[in-house]
């Protein structure tokens, strides 16, 4: 058999990464292969590609208030109908503010209110009872309470709870137990017969959802009780019955999109407009949420709206 005769590539010219050699090209990726090619060196290596940067969208903290950071997107209301409108909010809530960080704890719990509401409607439906029943039975079993029990209820600027239960307790036909009325005992006069004490207590009453509350988790009633509390601390409507928890939602809702064109104003109005000393009306450093200028900006707002020509 012949000896095979070698072909070698003309001087100068460049190697190619592959040899046709009738069968589908082979890449030389082999050192040993690479390195007789290129004079014995091994052949240099490409940097490997830098790795795709991995990219993050920065999430919000939670429970921060968002209308400090972007501007709300909500319906406008004209000047006129937005004074009136604040007007009337001012009216229903027990809650002042006149700067952004009082308007911030305002609106939070507005909101807190409003999804509270919901999780009535959605307990009363799976229930089947009328959501004023649920909410008399809770107010009866605030009253039944001691006002220590929810110190955290109310804020100081709101009623106290021994307030609300006074004022709840005024408005007759809530199923409060007459058991928690004051008995006087009394000593007979001579010749008087001692009055016998089953006489002197009657028994309570079953109320209608009495039992069907008793049916839920502790934890859950408290929670349930508290919202009920906060909510009385909140608006200065009288709630007996499914009207009334409708007015209250309706005043809640107008009372969100009033604060809404509120922080819409104020992000509107330029940063110059606030001069330096708005800026102590919020704490230092901000809390997450706050903005030093933007809370200047609405009590600028807030006076502009109250102004009556």
């Amino acid at each position: 058999m012949g000896r095979e005769r070698e072909v070698h590539p003309p001087k100068g010219a460049p190697m190619p990464e592959t040899l046709d050699m009738g069968t589908p090209a082979v890449a030389l990726t082999s050192p040993t292969v690479a390195g007789s090619i290129y004079g014995g060196k091994p052949k240099p290596s490409m940097p490997p590609p830098p790795p795709p940067v991995a990219t993050t969208t920065a999430q919000p903290a939670a429970n921060v208030t968002v209308v400090a950071s972007m501007k709300p997107d909500c319906e406008r209301l004209e000047e006129g109908l937005l004074m009136g409108k604040l007007m009337e909010t001012e009216m229903t809530l027990r809650l002042k503010f006149e700067n952004g960080k009082e308007l911030r704890r305002v609106q939070d719990k507005v909101r807190k209110a409003l999804d509270f509401l919901e999780e009535l409607h959605s307990i009363a439906t799976q229930l089947d009872v009328i959501e004023g029943l649920l909410f008399q039975e809770l107010i009866a079993r605030l009253n039944s309470m001691s006002p220590a029990t929810f110190s955290t209820a109310t804020t100081p600027a709101s009623p106290t709870l021994r307030a609300i239960r006074q004022e709840n307790r005024a408005l007759g036909g809530m199923g409060s137990p007459p058991a928690m009325c004051p008995v006087v005992n009394r000593t007979p006069l001579p010749g008087q017969a001692h009055p016998h004490p089953s006489a002197q207590q009657n028994p309570e009453p079953t109320r209608p959802m009495q039992a069907k509350v008793e049916a839920m988790g502790y934890e859950k009633q408290q929670n349930l009780i508290r919202n009920v509390a906060n909510l009385r601390g909140l608006v200065r409507i009288k709630i007996e019955d499914n009207g009334d928890l409708a007015l209250a939602k309706k005043a809640l809702i107008d009372a969100r999109l009033v604060f809404d064109n509120v922080w819409a104003l104020a992000f509107e109005l330029p940063v110059e407009a606030v001069d330096g000393t708005a800026a102590e009306e919020t704490s230092w450093p901000p809390s997450p949420g706050e903005d030093p200028s933007l809370d200047g900006r609405v009590t600028l707002v807030l006076e502009k709206l109250r102004r009556i020509d």
